[in-house]
C-alpha cells in the first residue's frame, strides 16, 4: 500500500513543479488498500516517545535497537498527520529542511568578531 501510494504521489508531485527545497513526509497507516479511506495534506503532529529501546538481533547476528518507547501524542489537531493516520488516511506533510533561523541569521549577519 505504502509503495503503490508513494509511486503515485511521485508522479503527482513531478507534475507540479515542486520547489526542490521540500521533502514529503508520508504516513500510512497499517491498514488494507481497502481500508484505506484516501489521503489528506497535513502539518506534523507533536508527538513524544517514552524513548525505551529493545535490543534485538537479525538474522544475520547484527546487533540492533528497536523503538519501544510509549507514544505520547501532545497534539492532535484535524490538521494533523496523526488525526488523519488515526482516521484510516494517508498523511502527506510538507516539510522544509533547511532549519535556518533566517531572522536570526540576518540580524547578526557582519557582527562576527575575532576571537
Amino acid at each position: 500500500v505504502a509503495a503503490e501510494f508513494t509511486r503515485k504521489f511521485a508522479e503527482l508531485f513531478v507534475k507540479n513543479d515542486i520547489n526542490n527545497n521540500i521533502i514529503f513526509n508520508i504516513n500510512v497507516p497499517p491498514l488494507s488498500k481497502s481500508e484505506i479511506k484516501g489521503w489528506r495534506y497535513t502539518i506534523q503532529g507533536k508527538s513524544k516517545y517514552l524513548d525505551t529501546f529493545e535490543k534485538r538481533v537479525d538474522p544475520r547476528g547484527n546487533t540492533y535497537f528497536w523503538l519501544t518507547g510509549e507514544r505520547i501524542t501532545v497534539e492532535h489537531g484535524e490538521d494533523c498527520d496523526d488525526f488523519w493516520v488515526s482516521k484510516g488516511y494517508v498523511s502527506v506533510t510538507p516539510i522544509k529542511y533547511d532549519l535556518t533561523d533566517y531572522d536570526i541569521f540576518n540580524k547578526l549577519k557582519g557582527t562576527e568578531v575575532e576571537i
